[in-house]
């Protein structure tokens, strides 16, 4: 697990290589558990320390933090899978965002047997 987490925060200018699939799940899987964890911390003391808006200073960092390496791991997932990076864009827009996390629980070969040769 730690190198996941290593390769996840190294490589976040890396866009061009591949990633599997049960590396790029787990990792965000351990990226998620832990910003949940970390905001839940922060939303525990806010009102013991008194800090108003602690939390969403604590929410703010977390994702400037994991946000180039998150988008860099899709992209080399969507790279494994056969599809072009500019998809990633899709990323933006709510709805399509969500289609494409689910594109990248397909196995390698799913793109071309589905995409490419049609649905039967």
């Amino acid at each position: 697990m730690i190198t996941l987490i290593k390769t996840y925060f190294t490589n976040w200018l890396e866009f061009n290589s591949k990633t599997t699939r049960k590396d790029c799940w787990t990792t965000i899987g351990i990226v998620s558990v832990t910003s949940v964890g970390l905001f839940m911390i922060a939303m525990i003391l806010e009102p013991i320390m008194h800090e108003e808006g602690m939390a969403m200073m604590v929410r703010q960092i977390i994702t400037f933090v994991v946000l180039m390496p998150t988008i860099s791991l899709f992209c080399r997932r969507l790279n494994d899978t056969g599809f072009p990076l500019w998809i990633t864009v899709l990323i933006l827009f709510p709805y399509a965002g969500f289609l494409l996390l689910l594109v990248t629980l397909l196995p390698k070969d799913a793109y071309y047997a589905i995409f490419k040769k049609g649905i039967k």
